[in-house]
């Protein structure tokens, strides 16, 4: 019996640790490789709280890629990609940004200039290749301009 208890115990922290396994292979075609990023996002030289921030892979067979993060409230996000693993495929990117607060009475107001928001827009560009990214961006003026 104490045998018998011996393996299931072996077996359930097997599939627990199996579970947790938070290096898990990338998808194919995917790089396997992922580069440390900590971008800080400042707005009239202050930080930017809860913006989202997003990369889009310049590629274009890599344009599906999921890339971004939430700021904190010193301004920076440390990206994921695909929410699952921390840091950013080497390649050129586009960055987006975007804070966006509804008021009490379900109006929408963007809180960064529009131009930050499109990729086809944004000034922003970040080129990964290999060691760590820290990087200061700045998003120009404080605005306050209601959603359609």
């Amino acid at each position: 019996m104490q045998h018998l208890n011996n393996i299931l115990i072996l077996i359930f922290f097997s599939l627990f640790s199996y579970g947790c396994n938070f290096d898990s292979p990338t998808p194919a075609g995917f790089p396997q490789k992922f580069v440390s990023c900590e971008l800080v996002i400042l707005q009239e030289s202050h930080p930017l709280e809860q913006a989202f921030v997003k990369l889009i892979p310049v590629n274009e067979t890599e344009k599906d890629w999921s890339i971004g993060g939430y700021t904190d409230d010193k301004g920076a996000v440390i990206p994921y990609t695909y929410g699952k693993w921390k840091g950013v495929p080497p390649g050129n990117y586009k960055i987006t940004i975007n804070k966006i607060n509804e008021n009490n009475k379900g109006v929408a107001f963007s809180f960064v200039e529009l131009q930050y928001t499109q990729p086809k827009t944004t000034p922003l560009n970040l080129e990964v290749t290999k060691g760590k990214i820290n990087q200061t961006l700045e998003v120009g003026h404080a605005v306050n301009i209601k959603m359609p």
